[in-house]
C-alpha cells in the first residue's frame, strides 16, 4: 500500500492511481488493496490522464514531463526542446481533448504537442510579452488555450481552427 506521502489521485474506467512524493504509483481497483505499477525513479508532480488512457506527468526538480502508457507499462521521458537543447522544465499541463494536443507551461515558454511529430511548437514570446513560468493553461469550450503567469499582466489566448492552426491574442482585463 502507498504508506509515503500521497500526491495525486486519479482514476480512469473505475480503477484508481496514486502518486507517493518518493516517486511510486500505485494502483486499485477499492482504494483499500493497493499494488506499486511501475518503480519510476523519481518524483512525479501534477498530471493528467488524457483520453487514449495515457497518464502526462511534470517530473520533479525541473526535469521535463514524462508519460506512462497503461497498455504498455512502460515510462518515456519526453518534451525536449530540440531548438535549444534541454529538457523542459515544465510547470504545468493541460490536454486539449478535441484535438488530442497537450499543452506544457514551462520555465521558459508555452509548448504544444500533438499525435504528429509536425504539431509540435514552442513559443518563448508572444505578443510582446516573455512567457516565463508559465504555471495557468485552461481550456475553454471552443478549444482556446488561456495561458498566464505571475511574471505577466494579463492573459493570453490562443485560437485555432479544426487543423491547428490558429493565432494569440491578448487579453488584459
Amino acid at each position: 500500500s502507498p504508506s509515503r506521502g500521497l500526491g495525486d489521485v486519479y482514476k480512469r474506467q473505475g480503477v484508481y492511481y496514486v502518486t507517493t512524493t518518493d516517486g511510486l504509483l500505485h494502483v486499485s481497483s477499492d482504494l483499500t488493496a493497493w499494488r506499486e505499477v511501475s518503480e519510476v525513479g523519481f518524483v512525479l508532480l501534477g498530471g493528467l490522464i488524457d483520453n487514449a488512457g495515457d497518464f502526462w506527468f511534470r517530473r520533479g526538480a525541473g526535469r521535463g514531463v514524462v508519460t506512462f502508457d497503461l497498455r504498455s507499462r512502460r515510462w518515456e521521458r519526453i518534451l525536449i526542446d530540440l531548438s535549444r537543447g534541454r529538457l523542459l522544465s515544465a510547470l504545468s499541463l493541460v490536454e486539449v481533448p478535441n484535438r488530442r494536443e497537450l499543452w506544457v507551461g514551462l520555465e521558459d515558454g508555452v509548448a504544444r504537442y500533438g499525435p504528429e511529430e509536425e504539431d509540435r511548437q514552442f513559443w518563448y514570446d508572444e505578443q510582446d510579452t516573455p512567457l516565463q513560468r508559465v504555471t495557468g493553461l485552461a481550456v475553454d469550450e471552443r478549444n482556446d488555450v488561456f495561458v498566464s503567469s505571475a511574471e505577466f499582466k494579463g492573459v493570453l489566448r490562443w485560437q485555432s481552427d479544426e487543423d491547428g492552426n490558429g493565432s494569440w491574442t491578448r487579453i488584459d482585463e
